[in-house]
């Protein structure tokens, strides 16, 4: 897609971010389900994204309430004014020639088509409130007209892109051939609402939600079969070929800001192919220390590492010899995986000055206990045995390669996993994860069930201390410097006036230096300040599957 054709969008969205400005009242989650701008949106789109364009409703101030807390946020909001207001070489402002036109609703959609050297083509659509006013700012703004195609006059832009507008929006597509296609399709059809995958999907998208995104069954098989046969395309099909598209049945999500945080909700709908475990109540999340860092929870970690090897198997003869070398080695078949972790499971990262991971699994009798040893057992090929270990309340083994030690043991009802012993005895002692303050204010905000699928919990501040430690240490300064880099190559890219160094062009650029990889993890663990723990999760909807997150927003204090 265009590139000029996304900037020009993302604009116009951004300064109804900053002014607070809207129109008539819509929200993307009724935009979602709109018959009215997904007309243009052709059957074969992979999927679209609707934004809430009445930016003075309470979502957007809501929006603008958790802006504020960041201190930065108003000074980038009056730079992002200035520079739309400013007017370029054909003093085009945002105030004065886009916002007196705009209307209820806004999108874009992704469309692959073209055979083996196809590409992705972009379709946007903004509702209008007066289309001669629509007109003008589109030849302001350079478009230059074109053809009359079907009784609707058509423009075009110095970066190939096309415009037109037809019956109160302006459709846009990132070359002439994808507008036609999309006022073809408001004209004969048919379009994604037809699609009852992607329909049924939308209406999973709260009205509540500034942006939504839905994806169709229809458009996914499209994709299949137009995806090229080499490059970036090919890559594309192959991902999508490892999944089974026939037990998809539409993807919908929603973003929605709340008193304090920013809240995510979607849905996979599934042709009942696909068996989910019941929802359970997380208490191997629950009862990891206080001071988890990072942590993951759900069930049949066994059966989903089978069904993975399966698919990789089944994929490359290669990787399916390799994977049948390995099971002789170890003495064990992927099927005895989901025998063994079949249960619940967690896996978490603690520490605040090197990292503690640790998988603890639900005992599944004898097979727990049994592929465990198995797996630690197989460090004897590289010459280092296991030696037995003295667990509170178990039995245990560890086994040490250089600097790094593994230890396994078995406690009454778990089984764990981990690279720091001291960690099995402390099991189940000491303040616990779901006793503390943060992780029960948090999940009562997000609204977290007390049974789940599955659930994400990630603590931003014990993250970054855990960050900053393995940087003096230089663990981590390689993968740091390269995170700078690319959060200075992105600021470059968007920030309002950012100059050749990523800053603004007045009061950052001066800076000079670049900062070092310590400095910028000390910046990143400033930033992580505003943000409280963050939380995803899954449920299941029969065979369907319902997904959420929260992230939680605070004053930094």
């Amino acid at each position: 897609m265009k590139r000029g054709a996304v900037l020009r969008a993302a604009a116009v969205l951004a300064a109804f971010l900053a002014t607070g400005c809207g129109s008539a009242k819509s929200g993307a989650g009724k935009a979602a389900t709109s018959a009215d701008g997904l007309e243009f949106v052709p059957k074969t789109a992979i999927g679209y994204v609707t934004v809430d364009t009445d930016f003075s409703d309470g979502n957007w101030d809501r929006a603008r309430k958790l802006g504020k807390k960041f201190p930065e946020y108003e000074a980038q909001r009056d730079k992002l004014m200035t520079q739309l207001n400013k007017g370029g070489d054909n003093k085009m402002t945002f105030k004065d020639d886009v916002k007196p036109w705009l209307g209820k609703d806004a999108g874009a959609a992704l469309v692959i088509s073209g055979g083996a050297k196809s590409k992705g083509h972009g379709i946007i659509w903004v509702a209008s409130t007066n289309d001669a006013k629509a007109v003008k700012a589109l030849k302001k703004g350079g478009a230059k007209s074109a053809e009359t195609y079907k009784g609707i006059k058509t423009y075009s832009a110095k970066d190939g892109s096309y415009s037109a507008i037809d019956n109160g929006y302006v459709v846009l597509g990132d070359d002439e051939a994808t507008l036609k296609l999309a006022l073809n399709t408001k004209k004969d059809g048919p379009s994604i609402g037809d699609d009852d995958t992607a329909s049924k999907a939308a209406k999973h998208v709260g009205d509540d939600s500034i942006v939504a995104l839905v994806v169709g069954r229809a458009g996914v098989q499209s994709a299949l079969k137009t995806a090229g046969k080499s490059g970036q395309n090919a890559m594309i099909a192959k991902a999508l070929k490892q999944l089974n598209v026939n037990d998809f049945n539409g993807l919908a999500l929603g973003i929605s800001p709340k008193d304090r945080g920013v809240a995510l909700d979607g849905w996979v709908g599934s042709g009942g192919k696909t068996q989910l475990p019941d929802d359970a109540t997380p208490t191997l999340l629950t009862d990891l220390p206080a001071t988890t860092a990072v942590a993951l929870t759900g069930q049949d970690l066994g059966g989903g590492l089978e069904q993975v090897l399966t698919a990789v198997g089944d994929s490359d003869p290669k990787v399916s010899s390799q994977i049948t070398q390995a099971e002789a080695a170890l003495g064990l078949e992927k099927g005895s995986l989901g025998k063994a972790f079949g249960g619940k499971f967690s896996i978490s990262v603690s520490g605040s000055t090197k990292p503690v991971v640790a998988l603890v699994v639900e005992n599944q009798g004898s097979d727990t206990k049994d592929t465990l040893d198995k797996l630690v057992g197989v460090s004897q090929l590289v010459g280092a045995a296991p030696t037995n270990l003295t667990v509170k309340g178990g039995s245990g083994k560890q086994v040490t390669f250089g600097s790094i030690t593994i230890a396994e043991g078995t406690l009454n009802d778990v089984s764990i996993i981990t690279n720091d012993p001291a960690w099995l005895n402390a099991w189940g002692t000491g303040a616990t994860l779901g006793d503390s303050d943060s992780y029960k204010r948090v999940t009562d905000e997000a609204g977290v069930p007390d049974k789940v699928g599955a659930l994400l919990y990630v603590d931003p501040q014990a993250t970054a201390t855990l960050g900053e430690s393995l940087s003096k240490t230089g663990l981590a300064s390689s993968l740091t410097g390269k995170l700078g880099s690319a959060v200075s190559g992105a600021t470059r890219t968007t920030m309002p006036g950012a100059g050749a160094d990523g800053m603004g062009d007045h009061e950052m650029g001066a800076m000079g230096a670049t900062p070092s990889a310590a400095d910028k993890t000390v910046m990143a663990k400033e930033a992580l300040t505003y943000l409280g723990p963050i939380l995803f999760w899954t449920q299941r909807d029969g065979d369907n599957l319902e997904f959420h997150g929260f992230s939680e927003i605070t004053d930094g204090k």
